[in-house]
């Protein structure tokens, strides 16, 4: 912003350094406001070439109040276009933020609803058992056949190594099943199942899976398709886990 009131003419070399200082605000994207400019002055700027219809960053102003207005006009409409541009992006990232978390909200949801009609219908099947702190539902190494639906409370699975030292595999909440491997396979737990605090589990052992899968074939498919999603998941997310230790 330049106060041109004392200015009254300018010769062919101002023009030139005037012509040097807009290519350098044009190339920095700066505007150049010229106030106070004598009717003279602002003809030998014109003849000059010098105009806003020629340079689109360049303003004539009859007195510096209406150069200042102006200026803070564009300050302020720079700021809020910038402000309203952050606002949409910010927006934009809550909106996505919350379609994901209202996704994962849902899935859970109908995973607990399918979970529970299930269980609700293999009831006859199912021996309910209150779990204290610190019970085991089956213990590492152990060759049990029972599977267990958890209804309410935390299950840890520990692992131990041959040298004692105990570590969490994973922590199980409401509306999951552990023990499925080894109900299917037979072969030594990998882990025990140990409660965090009291909860309620149900117990299908083998003999009333066997004898739900002659009795009722069709709950048995439902209860095997879900089985197969839960181990699905697992080896999703290790293998998951695996990718991201490697990279």
């Amino acid at each position: 912003m330049l106060d041109l009131n004392l200015v009254r003419g300018i010769d062919s070399s101002a023009i030139k350094s005037f012509e040097k200082i807009i290519q350098l605000l044009n190339k920095n994207d700066i505007h150049l406001f010229l106030a106070n400019l004598a009717d003279r002055t602002k003809s030998q700027f014109q003849a000059g070439g010098f105009s806003s219809d020629a340079h689109e960053r360049l303003y004539f102003f009859s007195d510096l109040d209406k150069c200042l207005e102006h200026s803070e006009d564009k300050i302020v409409e720079t700021e809020m276009g910038a402000d309203q541009t952050e606002l949409q992006n910010v927006k934009q990232v809550k909106n996505d933020l919350m379609q994901a978390v209202y996704n994962d909200v849902m899935a859970a949801l109908e995973h607990q609803i399918k979970f529970e009609e299930l269980v609700d219908r293999m009831k006859p099947y199912l021996e309910e058992l209150k779990v204290s702190e610190g019970e085991h539902l089956f213990k590492q190494r152990d060759t049990g056949r029972d599977l267990f639906f958890i209804m309410r409370g935390t299950i840890n699975l520990i692992g131990e190594s041959r040298q004692g030292i105990a570590t969490r595999i994973r922590t199980l909440g409401p509306w999951t099943i552990t023990g499925e491997v080894g109900a299917f396979s037979g072969y030594h737990a990998p882990y025990s199942a140990i409660a965090e605090k009291e909860g309620l589990v149900s117990r299908l052992s083998e003999e009333n899976r066997e004898q739900m899968e002659s009795e009722n074939p069709e709950l048995a498919a439902e209860f095997h398709r879900l089985i197969i999603i839960i181990i699905s998941n697992q080896l999703s997310k290790t293998s998951l886990a695996m990718v991201n230790s490697i990279n």
